[in-house]
C-alpha cells in the first residue's frame, strides 16, 4: 500500500505532468500548417522528399544523394505512408516524438532525484525557446532529443546500482541514435569513455577529483589570469611586430570572431596558459594516475569489448542493411562528406565569439536559445552561498562527469558544428546538472517559488516571441515570412498551365515538395551536393537540350559565410541568365 504523501506526490506531478503537455501541444501546434519560412525549410524539404522517394521505390545513397545516416528518412516514410503525405503531417512526427520525449525527460528526472526533478526537467524542455522551434519541424533533432533522453535514463539507472546491464541499454540508444543523426555521436563517445572509466574505483575517484577541480569556483579567476596573461601577449608581439598578419591572427579567443584557421595559433596559446594555471594552483599532479587509468583500462578490456559491441550492433544492422547493404557509396556520402565540416579546437570559441558578435550586431534574438541556460547560470551563482544537501552525491558526481566529457569532446574533439541544435545531446546533460544542484540547495520555499515563478516570466517571454512573432518574420531570426504565398502563386500558376507533371529542379527541395512536383532523385539536396560532396553546377543542372524547369527562390540569396555554396550558387544564377528564358516571377513589396 502507498502512503498518503507518496499518493499526493503522485497527484501533484500528475497534474503539473498534464500542464505541461498541454503547454507543449499549444506551443508546437499553434500555426503548424501555416508557418513556412525558406530560411529553416530547406532541410525539411529534402528530408521530406527524400520520404516520398523511398515511398515511391527509390533509395538512398543509391538513387538519391543523402548525407546523413539512415533510420530518420526510413522512420519518416513510414510515418507519411501510414498518415499521408504532407508537410503537416510530417511535422506531426517531430511533435509526437517530443511529445514522448517530455515524458521521457519526467521519469530521467525523477530516477535520479524524485517527481520534483521530474516535472521540473520536463517543464524546461516544454518551454525551451530552441526546442519551440525545432519541435514542429521536420528536424532530426527531435529524434536526438528523445534517444539521449532515453539513454540518459539507464545511464541514471547504472549511476545508481552500476548494474552492467543498465550501461549497455544506455549505449544502446546512443547508439541507435546515431543511426539518425551524426551529432549524438560525441555524446556517445563521452558516454562510453565515463562507463568504462567508472568500472574501477581508483579511476573513477581520479575522475571525480578532475570534475571538482574543472568545476571549482576558482576556475573563474584562472580564467581571468589566463586572459590577461594572453593580452599582455598579443600587445607586447603587436608592439615589437605591427603587421597585419599579426592583427589578423592575435586575436582574442572567445571574444573576437573564430574566422581564419590561423586562429588556432592563439587558442592553443591561451588554452595553455589555462592548463598551465590550473595545473599550479590546484596543485595538480597527473603522470603517475594517467598510467593507472591504462593499467585499469587493459585490465577491464574484456567488459569494454562487450560496451562496445553494444554501439556497434544497432549500428551494424541498422546501417549495414540500409546504408552499406543498399550502396557502396554509403560510407563516402554520410561519413566522409560530413567529417570535414569544421576544425576541433575552435568550436568552443567560435560558439563563444558568435554570442559576443550578436550581441555587437544588436541581434540579442540570436541569445534567445540561450535563455533557459542563462536563467539557470543566474540561480546557480545566487544559490553558491547555500547549503547542499549531501543526498544523491554519486548520481550527481556520474552527471557532472559525463557532462565534462561532453563538453570536451563536443568542443575540442569533435567536427561538429558549433550549433546549438547541433550540441543539444550536451545541452540535455548540463541541464541536468544545473536543476539537480539547485534542487538540493536547502532554500525556503518561499525562495523557491519565487525562482519559479521569474524563471516562468522570463521563459514565457521568449516562447511568446518563438510562437507569435518568429512566424511573422519580426524577429532577426528568420526571414520571407510570406513563403507559403509565395509557393501557393506559384502553384497556381503550375496547375493553370498544366505544367504540374513536368520535370522540375528546386534549388530549396521543399519548393517541389509542398508542391507535389517530379524531380530527379539524385539532385534533391542542393546544398548537400556543393558544400559537402563539392559537386559543381553543370553537374546538378540537366544539360541544355533536355527540358527541365528551375524553381529559384528566397533561399538561393541567403548570404551564406561558404565560400564555395555561393560561388556555386552564383554560378548557376549565372547560368539560368544565360541558358534559360523567365517563365514566372513573383515577390512581395519587401523583397
Amino acid at each position: 500500500m502507498k502512503s498518503v504523501k507518496e499518493l499526493k506526490f503522485n497527484r501533484n506531478a500528475l497534474i503539473f505532468m498534464v500542464i505541461i503537455l498541454l503547454y507543449y501541444l499549444f506551443t508546437r501546434l499553434y500555426g503548424i500548417s501555416g508557418h513556412m519560412n525558406e530560411y529553416s525549410d530547406y532541410d525539411e524539404g529534402t528530408y521530406l522528399m527524400i520520404a516520398r522517394l523511398i515511398n515511391h521505390g527509390y533509395l538512398p545513397y543509391r538513387d538519391i544523394f543523402a548525407v546523413h545516416p539512415p533510420l530518420f528518412y526510413y522512420l519518416l516514410a513510414l510515418w507519411l505512408r501510414i498518415f499521408g503525405d504532407n508537410y503537416v503531417v510530417g511535422r506531426l512526427f517531430s511533435v509526437f516524438l517530443g511529445f514522448l520525449s517530455l515524458i521521457i525527460a519526467y521519469y530521467v528526472g525523477k530516477e535520479i532525484r524524485d517527481w520534483k526533478l521530474g516535472v521540473s526537467f520536463a517543464g524546461l524542455l516544454a518551454m525551451d525557446p530552441l526546442l519551440i522551434h525545432v519541435n514542429p519541424l521536420v528536424f532530426h533533432e527531435t529524434s536526438i532529443e528523445l534517444f539521449t533522453l532515453l539513454s540518459l535514463y539507464y545511464f541514471v539507472k547504472y549511476a545508481k546500482c552500476h548494474e552492467l546491464k543498465h550501461a549497455y541499454i544506455s549505449l544502446f540508444w546512443a547508439a541507435l541514435g546515431s543511426t539518425l543523426k551524426f551529432t549524438i555521436i560525441p555524446y556517445l563517445i563521452a558516454l562510453y569513455l565515463v562507463i568504462i572509466l567508472s568500472l574501477n574505483e581508483k579511476t573513477w575517484i581520479y575522475l571525480k577529483g578532475a570534475s571538482n577541480v574543472l568545476l571549482n569556483r576558482m576556475q573563474v579567476f584562472t580564467g581571468i589570469i589566463a586572459y590577461l596573461s594572453f593580452i599582455l601577449v598579443c600587445v607586447s608581439v603587436l608592439m615589437v611586430y605591427p603587421s597585419k598578419s599579426v592583427r589578423d591572427i592575435m586575436i582574442v579567443p572567445g571574444i573576437h570572431a573564430i574566422t581564419l584557421k590561423t586562429h588556432l595559433i592563439p587558442i592553443l596559446i591561451l588554452m595553455t596558459f589555462w592548463g598551465l594555471l590550473t595545473v599550479y594552483l590546484f596543485k595538480i599532479s597527473y603522470l603517475r594516475k594517467l598510467f593507472e587509468i591504462l593499467t585499469a583500462l587493459l585490465k577491464n578490456l574484456k567488459v569494454e569489448l562487450k560496451l562496445a559491441l553494444s554501439v556497434l550492433i544497432p549500428k551494424v544492422l541498422i546501417e549495414g542493411f540500409f546504408g552499406l547493404g543498399i550502396s557502396r557509396e554509403y560510407i563516402s556520402q554520410t561519413y566522409m562528406t560530413q567529417g570535414g565540416r569544421f576544425l576541433p579546437l575552435l568550436n568552443l570559441f567560435y560558439y563563444i565569439g558568435g554570442k559576443f558578435g550578436d550581441i555587437h550586431a544588436s541581434k540579442l534574438e540570436f541569445l534567445v536559445y540561450d535563455v533557459p541556460l542563462m536563467i539557470l547560470l543566474i540561480f546557480i551563482f545566487l544559490g553558491a552561498v547555500e547549503r547542499l544537501k549531501s543526498e544523491n552525491s554519486d548520481i550527481r558526481e556520474s552527471l557532472k562527469i559525463l557532462f565534462l566529457a561532453n563538453f570536451f569532446i563536443y568542443f575540442f574533439i569533435s567536427p561538429t558544428i558549433a550549433n546549438p541544435r547541433f550540441l543539444y545531446s550536451m545541452t540535455l546533460v548540463l541541464y541536468l546538472v544545473m536543476l539537480d544542484f539547485l534542487l538540493g540547495l536547502n532554500v525556503s520555499k518561499k525562495k523557491a517559488i519565487a525562482g519559479v515563478i521569474i524563471s516562468l516570466v522570463f521563459l514565457s517571454a521568449v516562447d511568446f516571441g518563438m510562437v507569435y512573432w518568429f512566424p511573422k518574420g519580426k524577429l532577426k531570426l528568420a526571414w520571407a515570412p510570406k513563403t507559403k504565398e509565395l509557393r501557393d502563386d506559384l502553384g497556381n500558376y503550375i496547375r493553370l498551365k498544366g505544367i504540374d507533371n513536368e520535370s522540375y529542379y528546386s534549388i530549396n527541395p521543399m519548393n517541389a515538395y509542398y508542391l507535389n512536383l517530379k524531380v530527379d532523385p539524385w539532385s534533391v539536396d542542393t546544398f548537400g551536393l556543393i558544400l559537402l560532396n563539392g559537386i559543381q553546377r553543370n553537374n546538378i543542372l540537366r544539360s541544355e537540350s533536355e527540358k527541365q524547369y528551375v524553381i529559384v527562390s528566397s533561399w538561393v540569396y541567403g548570404g551564406w559565410t561558404s565560400s564555395i555554396l555561393s560561388r556555386e550558387l552564383s554560378n548557376i544564377i549565372a547560368f539560368l541568365h544565360t541558358n534559360a528564358s523567365l517563365d514566372y516571377a513573383d515577390s512581395y513589396a519587401s523583397g
